[in-house]
């Protein structure tokens, strides 16, 4: 439940407003436009956008945001002026950060375990769960990540695993077949051999190749992945509050936010401009 001394603050975060009135490409269509989202399933991540921002401000411990409502962050710290200006230092009088990763298994782990708990914490500051289409298990949060900016004018784009699953059994029957086949039309000759190890050897490079391939993302995304945020109070000298987290003269709060597509593994930002 949202701690009475606190409602103050969670009134004026969802009375914020990220789309500017009588605009043709508002806030809220530009980051559906950006993650192949609807412009419904954008509005959804939004209001997450907002319940995170308000779990860091209250929160004793780190706070690690969802994929999805990370990338509603990155979007909004390129609004510097509705941002830095509307949002931090007039709404919620903290100026919070966003830091990437150092890299590295341990800050994988650290903020794999900060996911975990800003989960518990969600439900219990808003008595529900987190929305699962937006809030994913922390296994997928931190699982296969590997992000980069494509214009979609240029290239297709193919789901890998998918694909690849789906023509897999494909693959192995014409080997299958195909190995009877040639054993019936050359069987006692010396070139059967030849032609279905040659075959072999081609379904063995393809299974392995795909399966080095989802190995070393797997490494990346967990070298990579995590990123965190600090904030600080208006005015005053900011002191250190525990992991990934800073707080000002009026509070001893630590935030961290998150994961696998910050700036430094895939071209996030951190308060940069246009």
């Amino acid at each position: 439940m949202i701690p009475q001394q606190n409602l103050d603050l969670w009134n004026r975060i969802q009375q914020f407003e990220l789309d500017v009135p009588n605009v043709s490409f508002p806030f809220s269509k530009r980051l559906a436009r950006e993650n192949g989202w609807t412009h419904q399933y954008s509005l959804k991540v939004i209001q997450e956008y907002k319940k995170f921002i308000f779990l860091c401000c209250i929160s004793p411990t780190p706070i690690t945001p969802s994929d999805e409502v990370d990338q509603a962050w990155h979007l909004h710290l390129t609004y510097t002026q509705s941002y830095w200006i509307d949002f931090c230092q007039n709404t919620l009088q903290k100026h919070i950060h966003h830091n990437p990763t150092e890299g590295g298994n341990k800050e994988a782990h650290k903020f794999d375990d900060y996911y975990s708990k800003s989960l518990k914490f969600y439900q219990e500051i808003f008595d529900t769960l987190p929305p699962q289409n937006i809030w994913r298990p922390h296994q997928e949060r931190f699982g296969k990540q590997q992000f980069q900016r494509l214009d979609t004018n240029n290239y297709w784009l193919i789901q890998k695993n998918t694909f690849f699953n789906s023509i897999k059994p494909v693959l192995i029957s014409f080997f299958i077949v195909g190995c009877l086949f040639l054993f019936v039309r050359a069987s006692g000759s010396g070139i059967f051999w030849v032609i279905s190890g040659i075959i072999g050897i081609l379904v063995a490079i393809v299974l392995a190749s795909q399966q080095g391939s989802n190995t070393n993302h797997d490494e990346r995304a967990k070298v990579d992945s995590g990123c965190g945020a600090t904030f600080f109070s208006d005015g005053g000298d900011a002191g250190h509050a525990g992991d990934g987290g800073h707080s000002g003269d009026g509070g001893g709060h630590g935030c961290s936010g998150c994961g696998s597509g910050c700036s430094g593994c895939s071209g996030g930002c951190s308060g940069c401009g246009s």
